[in-house]
């Protein structure tokens, strides 16, 4: 037995599995729960951590968008002095505005100004310095940059932000709220206020721009850095795209407006003007600049948009994470920030840890409590009980201490092994009665023949006995004539003593098994049938050139071969074959056998599976017993060979296959 095909092993395999299976399925079950737990969590956290961050966000751009509309309604009311500008872009004490100014259509001049532009630019000691002739600074008119394409655009009253960009002349870069300037409901002009929002990262940004435990960024609207925190800055020297690796896989539109863009409904005519006003502008994104500014016209007061998922696979962490975006509505930024789960579930990690660590233990501890259990209940009689079955006797009875199934077992075992005992013993009886009177069966046949082959030796003798009277009277007798007349007679009646004794020997019971020669038992077979072989022409050609020495009941196999060469003669009579012939022969090789074979016709193919059943005849009543070979197939089985028929051109081969336990004893 193969050590995996055990009961132990299987046992053993049997709580592994359970263990493993129970572990998987907590472990399935709190990983769910985890997961519950982060998506229940994350608003929280995320609120917790952007909260003031998102409130002073909107606290500057509400301040820059006032003060920009200051100054366009200054512009419209009077001829604007450079000071009055410079007092203006003062007014804010918070240091990210770091440029701005007015900005005239020629046509203003006679109206409202001296001067095209009136720009100033914040030096380092925080003073606003005029940058005069500002258009002659730069090959692109101001006229043509987004700022002043966008501004000319809008409504009074209302602003817009730019995207990021460089000026080309202080070389800052900035992003721009505008505002129009009109007069009379004329436009004459913009104001603009340039802020650097990287100048406030201290004093809003600093708890997201710093910390390890998440990162942060916020963008423009066509997707450009404005701050990123320390982490991702780390992440970008490294030679990754954060734009490609984390704006994409957070699934996040950044480069849209969150409401839809319906192409239909686009004012083509002012995707149009902006797209030949400025350079600065894409096709997609002046479809998207007129569709928003044609959706602020109509009055619509769009809110600021939060939004948030769980990211599996977070290309900076390597975890899952909660990405949250906020998008600003007036101004187009987005803002994301991350955070991963071990930081949002920090104290519901420690807890699922310790869970897992004790579940895993219990689990140990009722599998090994389990395998000792079943071990000792179960396996350890088992094994007892297979080891009394393999080294006790046939009529051993099974010992036990256990007192339930297995023991119930026990009791019904070696009652079924009594009644399969007792019933082997009825078979062998059987099989002895049957013997036997296959054997009864057949005297008859041999007494007939110990009978014919007595009468010529005793016609022999009688002749002797007047002979040696008439020799006698005519005085022929001497003592060379005795001697040879006592050497015929000792011939006949040792002929007639051999013909008895192999009669004897066949006919009485023998249990003893020994050696004994193939071809010494086809030679006393053959003289107990020579008579009525003789009698019924039939020829016998025997071929034993494969000497064969078997081990078992030399008297058995000799009714064995008796039984077939009985059974072709009574179908050379039945079948009234004229040439009658039997081949007896022994073959070699891989499988000794020995063969039997007839010229009497066959069997017929509807029977011939069946001729060794018990009581199976196709003689007529009276004529046939059935019993013949049956009882040479049970001699075949125990001598460890097979007997076998089949039909062969024109008569029937008996062939009896030897085994290698044929040729030796058992054990």
């Amino acid at each position: 037995m193969k050590w995996y095909h055990s009961l132990k092993f299987k046992n053993i395999l049997f709580f592994v599995l359970v263990s493993s299976f129970f572990i998987l399925s907590i472990m399935l079950f709190f990983t769910n729960l985890r997961e519950q737990r982060l998506v229940e969590r994350a608003g929280a956290a995320v609120t917790l951590v952007t909260n003031d961050v998102v409130r002073e966000l909107l606290i500057a751009q509400l301040r820059n968008e006032q003060i920009v509309e200051d100054m366009a309604d200054i512009a419209s009311e009077q001829v604007v002095a450079p000071e009055v500008v410079k007092k203006l872009l003062k007014v804010s004490r918070e240091n990210e505005i770091v440029s701005g100014g007015l900005w005239y259509e020629p046509s203003a001049l006679k109206h409202a100004t001296k001067a095209l532009t009136y720009f100033f630019h914040r030096e380092d000691n925080d003073a606003f310095v005029m940058v005069d002739d500002y258009e002659k600074k730069t090959e692109i008119s101001y006229r043509n940059m987004e700022f002043y394409v966008l501004g000319r655009e809008l409504k009074e009253g209302e602003t817009f932000w730019t995207k990021a960009y460089v000026d080309p002349v202080t070389k800052v870069r900035m992003i721009t709220v505008v505002a129009p300037i009109y007069k009379k409901d004329i436009f004459i002009g913009v104001a603009s206020l340039d802020v650097k929002l990287s100048l406030k990262q201290k004093q809003i940004f600093s708890r997201l721009v710093d910390s390890d435990e998440h990162y942060f960024l916020l963008a423009d609207r066509v997707g450009q850095l404005l701050i990123h925190s320390s982490k991702l800055a780390a992440y970008k020297n490294d030679g990754h795209d954060v734009n490609e690796r984390v704006l994409n896989i957070s699934q996040y539109t950044f480069l849209k407006t969150p409401y839809s863009t319906d192409t239909e409904d686009v004012n083509d005519s002012l995707v149009k003007v902006l797209m030949s006003s400025s350079q600065d502008f894409t096709k997609n994104e002046a479809v998207l600049l007129a569709h928003e500014i044609d959706h602020r016209g109509h009055g619509h007061q769009e809110k600021l948009k939060i939004d948030s998922k769980i990211l599996k696979d977070d290309p900076i962490f390597h975890e899952s994470s909660v990405q949250a975006t906020y998008y600003f509505p007036h101004t187009g930024w987005h803002m994301l920030i991350a955070i991963p789960e071990h930081i949002i579930l920090k104290d519901t990690i420690a807890v699922y840890d310790k869970i897992m660590l004790i579940t895993a233990i219990f689990a140990a501890l009722a599998a090994l409590f389990g395998y000792i259990l079943v071990r000792r209940n179960i396996v350890k009689p088992l094994e007892l009980i297979s080891e009394q079955i393999e080294h006790n006797e046939m009529d051993a009875e099974i010992k036990t201490q256990d007192h339930g199934e297995i023991g119930q077992l026990v009791v019904r075992f070696n009652e079924r092994n009594r009644e399969l005992l007792e019933a082997r013993e009825r078979e062998l009886q059987n099989e002895r009665l049957l013997l036997q009177q296959s054997k009864m069966a057949a005297m008859g046949e041999m007494l007939d023949a110990v009978a014919h082959q007595w009468k010529q030796p005793l016609n022999a003798l009688s002749m002797y006995a007047e002979l040696i009277k008439m020799d006698y009277e005519e005085g022929e007798v001497d003592a060379a004539y005795i001697e040879q007349f006592q050497k015929d007679i000792e011939t006949q009646i040792n002929h007639m003593t051999d013909t008895l004794g192999t009669f004897r020997s066949f006919f009485r019971p023998s249990t003893e098994l020994h050696n004994f020669e193939l071809g010494k038992v086809v030679e006393d077979v053959l003289l107990l049938a020579k008579d009525e072989l003789t009698k019924n022409t039939i020829n016998v050609v025997v071929d034993l050139e494969v000497p064969l020495t078997l081990y078992g009941s030399e008297n058995e196999f000799k009714h064995l071969l008796l039984n077939v060469i009985n059974n072709a003669k009574d179908a050379f009579i039945d079948n009234g074959i004229k040439t009658r012939e039997i081949i007896i022969k022994t073959i070699g090789g891989e499988t000794p056998r020995l063969e039997i074979q007839d010229s009497a016709g066959g069997i017929p193919e509807s029977v011939i599976d069946n001729v060794f059943q018990a009581h199976f005849t196709t003689k007529e009543e009276g004529k046939g017993t059935g019993i013949g070979l049956y009882m040479s197939s049970q001699i075949a089985q125990k001598h460890h060979a097979k007997l076998r028929v089949e039909n062969r051109e024109n008569g029937a081969c008996f062939t009896v296959e030897f085994s290698e336990l044929s040729f030796r004893a058992e054990g």
